[in-house]
């Protein structure tokens, strides 16, 4: 099984670093007291003349370290017959975002489908009536074996990439979707969190041997910031000032990142200025994460991770 995971990036500020010569202080003349030096002072970016405000524009930025690794694993896995994928990572790494697109530009080859949607109050051939539903059966058969049966003939006659959203939350169906993906010579590509799926897959050797293909969605890097920053917004984040953004609390979560962009942009119209500095990113951290916490404090409980595993 071959596993991909994303470069280590990392971004060196530009332009030359200029030493200054040391210089000895000079001998202090009578009457005169040392003069002592003052504090460094923050620089705040000066008003840019004919300044138009920037703004926010939802939407996704193509060409992020997960998206070129997530390409290369389907360019892969779309040779092999039979073969099975997995994409691994902790919430918030935008797995989700990215398969919906994928499957949205590709709606005629491929199909994603939410087990946690369709298996939580349901019966077990509530995940396969709900693998047909996708592949357009209005009135799914009441029995597995038939629901099997009639997803082998579709997948052969049309084959079809089948992604499997949250995957981990249904450990008891993984044989089950080994088995479809073995009699139909489709691609199942399975998705969750990063631990918990590993543990569902290895713990099936029979399914684990067909993953050829296991893609780690990695945290949000600095140049990945930086891009995004600019695409989203046309601001201007240096190295530096993305660093900040990724190391804060959450920081490699695009959830959080999508947060505190949008309190940059306040702040950079505040200001006038696209040029974004580590104050600026410092103020926009601490109100971003400050949202974040009386989000989750009004949250009601049980969440998605609250709920049993099937």
């Amino acid at each position: 099984m071959e596993t991909i995971s994303g470069e280590a990036q990392g971004v060196k500020p530009k332009g030359n670093v200029v030493s200054m010569p040391q210089v000895s202080s000079l001998p202090q003349a009578a009457g005169h007291p040392q003069a002592t030096a003052s504090p460094p002072q923050a620089i705040t970016p000066a008003p840019q003349a004919g300044y138009v405000p920037v703004k926010y524009t939802p939407g996704w930025t193509p060409g992020l370290r997960n998206e070129r690794n997530f390409e290369v694993m389907m360019d892969i896995l779309l040779q092999c017959d039979g073969d099975m994928g997995a994409i691994i990572g902790e919430a918030g790494r935008g797995k989700t975002e990215m398969i919906s697109r994928y499957v949205g530009r590709n709606q005629f080859s491929a199909i994603r489908l939410l087990c946690l949607e369709i298996w939580d109050y349901g019966s077990p051939v509530a995940f396969l009536q709900g693998l047909l539903t996708k592949l357009g059966v209005v009135k799914p058969p009441g029995r597995p074996a038939a629901c099997a049966q009639m997803i082998i003939e579709r997948l052969v006659k049309k084959p079809m990439t089948v992604f499997l959203d949250e995957a981990d939350m249904i450990p008891s169906r993984i044989n089950t979707i080994r088995q479809l993906a073995e009699a139909s010579s489709a691609l199942f590509v399975l998705i969750g969190e990063g631990a918990e799926l590993y543990d569902v897959l290895t713990a099936n050797g029979r399914t684990w041997s067909r993953v050829s293909q296991l893609l780690h969605f990695e945290a949000v890097s600095i140049a990945d910031i930086i891009t995004y920053a600019r695409e989203r917004t046309g601001l201007d984040v240096s190295p530096e000032a993305a660093a900040i953004i990724s190391e804060s609390p959450g920081g490699g979560d695009w959830r959080v990142i999508r947060r505190i962009t949008v309190e940059l942009v306040g702040i950079a119209n505040s200001k006038q200025s696209r040029v974004v500095t580590e104050d600026m990113v410092r103020l926009a951290v601490k109100m971003g994460v400050t949202g974040q916490m009386k989000t989750e404090a009004g949250r009601q409980p049980g969440g998605r991770r609250g709920r049993r595993r099937r």
